[in-house]
């Protein structure tokens, strides 16, 4: 894969600055979560790919039915299963690598089982390069755990929309290692699911290259409609081919509060 190194000729690694509105894109009934100041979030844009903790999946978004808002806002539903006191990161990656964002907060008991604001910590001169990436350039992921966990549990997250603005789809990003082929399972207990249209091209779930991408960060997208959430948390298996050979599976689990 070929670095396309078009978000900045220089590197610039920036420590905690202003945090972005408690309540984003005009919102003032979510829960909000600041973010710790320990471990120092990472804001980091750099002139060559190296991520720090490469993934399969790097990203589970709500897909955007319009333009992304200007200003740096991040919603994630918080699964009522995740406790207050526990700690979830979230972690921002660029198709070509070249940026990096680690954030970890605590949940709140007003958070759990809620769309919930959560602060971003993207310097003013990185977001000059950020703002101009579309829904598919920049990964979001938001999961259970410390930043420092290999946490497979995922909340869906909302970048730079209100959830009155996304569409039906949840897209999964994923870093495939150069497969030749990558597919997706949905399951709920066990049993294999049955994805509803959440397009008008293609029956999900199904996995292609990202239009356009840098196949740096991350080069495919599987798609999944939205709707498999309201009955509960769901499992995705992806699944790899290269040279002939299928890859070990990589398995995450995707929950969303039930809407309010």
């Amino acid at each position: 894969m070929t670095v396309l190194k078009r978000l900045s000729i220089l590197t610039l690694t920036t420590t905690l600055g202003a945090a972005a509105p408690a309540y984003p894109l005009g919102v003032t009934d979510f829960p909000h979560l600041a973010a710790k100041t320990e471990p120092k979030p990472i804001d980091e844009l750099k002139t060559g790919a190296d991520v720090s903790a490469p993934r399969i999946v790097v990203g589970v978004m709500l897909e955007p039915r319009g333009e992304l808002a200007n200003e740096r806002s991040l919603i994630a539903g918080i699964p009522e299963g995740w406790q207050a006191g526990e700690s979830i990161c979230a972690r921002f990656l660029s198709d070509d690598a070249l940026y990096e964002g680690l954030v970890e907060y605590d949940v709140t008991a007003e958070s759990r089982g809620k769309e919930t604001s959560l602060d971003v910590v993207i310097k003013d001169n990185n977001w000059d390069a950020l703002s101009k990436l579309g829904p598919e350039e920049l990964a979001v992921a938001v999961t259970r755990g410390r930043c420092g966990d290999s946490s497979s549990e995922h909340a869906v997250s909302l970048w730079r929309i209100a959830p009155e603005e996304a569409g039906r789809c949840i897209i999964i990003l994923v870093n495939s290692q150069d497969a030749r082929e990558v597919s997706a399972t949905v399951r709920r207990d066990g049993d294999e699911l049955v994805s509803p249209p959440c397009d008008d091209e293609h029956d999900p779930p199904y996995c292609e290259p990202v239009p356009g991408g840098a196949d740096v960060g991350f080069d495919r997208r599987c798609r999944i409609a939205a709707d498999l959430l309201e009955g509960g948390q769901i499992n995705v298996e992806i699944n790899r081919m290269t040279m002939g050979t299928y890859e070990d599976p990589v398995e995450i689990t995707i929950d969303r509060p039930v809407a309010q």
